[in-house]
């Protein structure tokens, strides 16, 4: 259905055809709806790029992102977190497991540093982030289930790839690219 207030960027793999066939015909059927055809497995090995790409297109002020494991358990959840999107602070809805996995921050935040985190584990970056910063929020009345199946074949695989083939960097509270990004985000908190 038609809501302004609500855009979907879909990304998927150039070969997840069960996806592509699934979705094609939504176009019809919902407004604010953006697909993007990827090659393969470059969610998984530069989830970074892969994410800030749908940030570049996206055309509203909250960015939440989610993977293809996630189910929104609680009804009318959208309306519900854009009623509590008000502060430029880091949100993190009700999730099973890790409960910073699926955070919700503005769109601003990626024109502030410059990026919207200097690692692939982009939920626990900014989970950091909020917390050095004080933007941390927690939205409870909204929950969301990661319905991860790791006997999945194709999760295997693509951790297999990623433990073989991507290397990445700690970026912990002490080193300068993080405290850099804190500073950044202190020096716009001054400026609102």
């Amino acid at each position: 259905p038609k809501n302004l207030n609500f855009e979907i960027i879909i990304k998927v793999d150039f070969d997840d055809v069960e996806t592509i066939d699934y979705i094609k015909n939504w176009d019809n059927e919902f407004e604010n709806i953006t697909f993007i055809i990827n090659s393969r497995r470059q969610g998984w090995l530069n989830m970074t790029d892969y994410v800030e790409n749908m940030i570049d297109i996206a055309k509203g002020k909250w960015i939440l992102n989610v993977n293809d494991d996630v189910i929104f358990k609680t009804q009318n959840w959208n309306t519900l977190l854009i009623s509590q999107l008000k502060e430029f602070k880091i949100y993190f809805p009700k999730t099973d497991g890790y409960p910073q996995s699926f955070p919700i921050y503005p769109k601003k935040l990626k024109e502030i540093l410059g990026h919207i985190s200097l690692t692939n584990q982009i939920d626990t970056y900014l989970y950091r982030l909020s917390a050095a910063t004080k933007t941390e929020m927690y939205i409870n009345d909204v929950y969301i289930e990661h319905d991860l199946d790791l006997r999945d074949e194709t999760h295997a695989d693509k951790a297999q790839v990623v433990t073989q083939n991507f290397t990445t960097r700690d970026y912990h509270a002490n080193s300068p690219e993080f405290k850099e990004d804190i500073k950044k985000i202190n020096e716009y908190l001054k400026t609102i």
